[in-house]
């Protein structure tokens, strides 16, 4: 009996192991160059499920986690098969310069826990900006008089004539409505500056926009005084929920050079003075503004078809070969292009033919960084299987996108697409290759099944044989009782917050309360478990839960999401918070058993 369940075992790891298998797990870093202190993307990528249980990112000792948890998860059915995929981003900042290795995060599925690979870092020191100023005079003040003496009012000068702005293009926005935001440099003084503070676009996806041109100089006239103009730092933001989002500041480092009248700093100039023997050089820390950008949701009842994809764009849709021999694989192409949240989209589903068999798509961007937007084009290559000769027609394929511009949902339609399938040629056939790879596939997890079978089966006779010795009492039908559904007690379903619940352990209580209070909320709305905040606040506003229940949940997971990676400086007790979670979770059910 032992060695018969010993079998089952192996057979079982064996099965599970092509399962995990399936599994692709990706982790990349945005923007390609990073720097020290400067704020960059981390996004890890499950391919082949949603379904995610617990995920645990990497700690390293340099780096800061300022932003985040954003989630998302896409499921597309393309001819009867399903492709999953979820991603997790944070922004994080590393704190020096250097060479490092992030150790591998931890997924957990339903199936079992696999690690990403470790991520390699090349963390660059603190970029320099180049403000020397060449086209205006290197000193405003037209005698050494007019500098104050005292230091402050020195400096308060100083800032008349340099200073930073953050402008952006737009003050609101819908959910996945792409905007710019740009840090500029205003100044009338030589200064050399280093950026000491990057702003780190919490709720958006960040996307830098290289400058063109950017030795060339600008100017600009305020108040009647001409500036040079520089360009701190550009960047396309993505919103990816809704609300009152806060843009912060950015913080400039800056050697600020007096230069008397008849002195140079020019190598070329008969008066150079190479060691700034007669100049004054005073240091002073710039802060920009900030910004405030309202996030509006998009429009209720989006048409069928409608994955996100927020802008201005067209759709296409072509075959790379219209005539091919059977043995070729053929390959649609569908592109999207346009400025919007191109980086975002997924492919529109297709309605295959049954005589057809898709492949997973390979993505292919083409995006252009202009100084004004992101634009470009998203390509969905599908390669797809022909077993039989003859003429076949691809149905029209739709794409449903939200127009800001317009304010509203457009179905953009590529028309139908024939193509002549021809015979057989000499040349050697992938497709027969492919079908033998997956037929003797098959194969072995059919041999695999029916032996997995015929141990069960002689497992149960057995277990029924010894069964039989042993007399069983009578069952009354009578005594039969229908199964109820419990519900679980509020301390059942905030069972590891409570055991968390320790001094020096809030980071782990607030963790664990807000993955078992969203598990809560997500189940009774029937949302799956990855369902970010903002769509948990529009399940409950469309149930018509009372507004200050609702404001009173949303404001709770907010808070637990803050404290999950902020230094924690809670306004209330964690005992008080945990009492909040179950005084809601009570009100939620009491709630729902009126409706």
């Amino acid at each position: 009996m032992k060695k018969i369940l010993l079998s089952l075992c192996i057979l079982c790891l064996i099965y599970n192991g092509n399962t995990y298998a399936q599994l692709q797990l990706e982790v990349v870093t945005a923007p390609k160059e990073l720097y020290a202190n400067e704020p960059f993307t981390l996004q890890f990528t499950i391919k082949g499920t949603t379904h995610i249980r617990q995920f645990r990112q990497p700690t390293h000792e340099n780096m800061r986690y300022i932003g985040g948890p954003f989630q998302s998860a896409s499921e597309h059915k393309i001819n009867g098969k399903v492709s999953r995929e979820f991603s997790v981003s944070f922004t994080v900042v590393i704190n020096q310069p250097g060479k490092f290795t992030l150790p591998p995060a931890m997924v957990r599925t339903e199936e079992d826990v696999q690690s990403f690979p470790e991520l390699k870092l090349n963390i660059l020191s603190g970029r320099r900006l180049n403000t020397s100023n060449s086209r205006k005079p290197a000193n405003p003040f037209q005698s050494e008089e007019e500098w104050p003496t005292d230091r402050k009012a020195l400096e308060q000068k100083i800032r008349n004539e340099v200073f930073i702005r953050l402008e952006t293009d737009k003050t609101t926005c819908y959910n996945g409505e792409p905007l710019i935001a740009e840090y500029k440099l205003y100044s009338r003084l030589k200064c050399d500056s280093k950026l000491t503070r990057n702003p780190s676009f919490n709720g958006f996806s960040v996307t830098d926009i290289p400058q063109e041109n950017e030795g060339e100089e600008k100017t600009d006239t305020i108040d009647g005084k001409e500036y040079n103009v520089y360009t701190i730092r550009k960047v396309q933001l993505i919103p990816l929920q809704t609300g009152t989002f806060t843009i912060e500041n950015a913080v400039l480092e800056n050697n600020v050079y007096l230069i008397p009248q008849g002195v140079s700093l020019d190598p070329f100039d008969p008066n150079y003075d190479p060691f700034l023997t007669n100049v004054k050089v005073q240091r002073v820390q710039l802060t920009s503004n900030e910004a405030t950008v309202k996030v509006l949701p998009l429009p209720a009842h989006p048409p069928a078809g409608f994955n996100g994809a927020v802008g201005d764009f067209t759709f296409n849709a072509t075959l790379m070969q219209y005539v091919f021999p059977v043995q070729k694989e053929g390959k649609l192409v569908l592109e999207v292009q346009g400025s919007g949240n191109l980086q975002l989209l997924t492919p529109p589903a297709i309605e295959w033919p049954e005589e057809l068999e898709p492949l997973e798509a390979v993505i292919q961007d083409d995006v252009g960084l202009t100084a004004e937007n992101i634009s470009g084009s998203r390509k969905f290559i599908i390669p797809f299987l022909v077993r039989t000769p003859g003429e076949y027609t691809l149905p029209a394929a739709s794409f449903t996108v939200f127009n800001p511009v317009k304010k509203n949902y457009e179905t953009l339609t590529a028309p139908a697409l024939e193509m002549h399938v021809l015979a057989a040629t000499d040349e050697p056939n992938p497709i027969a290759t492919t079908a033998n790879t997956s037929l003797s596939r098959n194969v072995l997890f059919i041999l695999s099944g029916t032996a997995l079978l015929l141990l069960i089966t002689v497992a149960f006779v057995l277990f029924r044989r010894k069964k039989s010795k042993i007399k069983s009492a009578p069952v009354s039908i009578a005594d039969a009782k229908a199964p109820q559904v419990v519900t679980p007690e509020l301390e059942d379903i905030f069972t590891q917050s409570r055991l968390a619940l320790q001094p020096g352990n809030e980071h782990a209580f607030y963790k664990s309360l807000h993955q078992e209070f969203k598990h809560h909320l997500c189940t009774k709305l029937h949302l799956p478990l990855y369902t970010d905040t903002a769509t948990i606040a529009n399940t409950l506003d469309k149930q018509g839960v009372p507004e200050t229940l609702h404001q009173a949940t949303v404001q709770l997971l907010q808070e637990l999401e803050m404290n999950m990676y902020a230094p924690i400086t809670p306004a209330h007790q964690p005992t008080e918070v945990l009492d909040r979670a179950m005084e809601l979770t009570a009100s939620l059910r009491f709630y729902f058993r009126q409706v």
